[in-house]
């Protein structure tokens, strides 16, 4: 049998100021690939660690 994919609800929008991308039903975080990125990068900026959004 297949396994099956975990999915999200449709119409989730990246929570970035601004940004308004919808987001795929198979990402779990809450921003868009372009500002996860950036997200990720000021966290770690901020405390030296990495602290993603995803879970």
């Amino acid at each position: 049998m297949f396994k099956k994919v975990k999915s999200y609800p449709k119409g989730r929008k990246c929570r970035f100021p601004a940004c308004g991308k919808i987001l795929s039903i198979y990402n779990q975080g809450e921003y868009c690939h372009v500002h996860q990125g950036y997200i990720d990068n000021a966290a770690f900026k901020k405390t030296g660690k990495i602290k993603s959004g995803r879970k």
